[in-house]
């Protein structure tokens, strides 16, 4: 469902500025959904760099972001220690949660945001993120994304998960709140 067909249906008008965390999945929207698996058992993954980029804007801008996975690996706590976020993650403005059961009650018991939906955009690919998109004010998916996502979804990016559709969708944020991306430079 394009943004649009979503606001006219159900008679809302959208404010984007209200917007002030990102939650995005990591497994189909900050990969490709490929795990990479060494003889030794090593799992690897591939990131975008343009997708954790864009991330580092937006914490620049001021937006929260809180990456969540089912994942239990430390393929993605590596990557994100290899930035030079440690500022970010000291002050709560980045968070990542691992091993998520069920993303709505990890999300809602680590943040208390029960109340506080309204101000998120949630960033999904697939059957585990239902809940949460059902829930946020605003929600994108990849190009590449399961059905059921792209009917629960504002924003329909053309990018596929791990090919810059974080990006993509943290520009389109951009432009909707009047955030210059040049100013919040990574």
């Amino acid at each position: 469902m394009l943004e649009s067909d979503f606001f006219s249906r159900y008679n809302v008008g959208m404010n984007f500025r209200q917007i002030g965390i990102i939650v995005t999945d990591v497994d189909g929207c900050l990969t490709d959904g490929l795990y990479h698996v060494c003889e030794d058992g090593k799992v690897s993954k591939s990131f975008y760099t343009r997708d954790f980029d864009a991330i580092e804007k937006a914490l620049k801008a001021g937006l929260k972001v809180i990456i969540i996975t089912q994942s239990n690996g430390r393929v993605i706590k590596q990557k994100i220690a290899g930035k030079t976020w440690q500022s970010y993650i000291t002050d709560k403005s980045l968070t990542l949660i691992y091993s998520s059961e069920n993303k709505v009650k990890s999300i809602e018991s680590f943040f208390q945001l029960a109340e506080s939906w309204k101000n998120v955009i949630y960033l999904g690919d697939a059957e585990n993120d239902v809940g949460c998109m059902k829930k946020a004010v605003y929600t994108a998916c990849p190009s590449d994304a399961i059905e059921i996502i792209k009917e629960n979804s504002n924003y329909i990016s053309n990018y596929k998960g791990g090919k810059g559709f974080v990006y993509d969708t943290i520009m389109y944020l951009f432009g909707k709140i009047g955030v210059n991306s040049e100013n919040s430079k990574a």
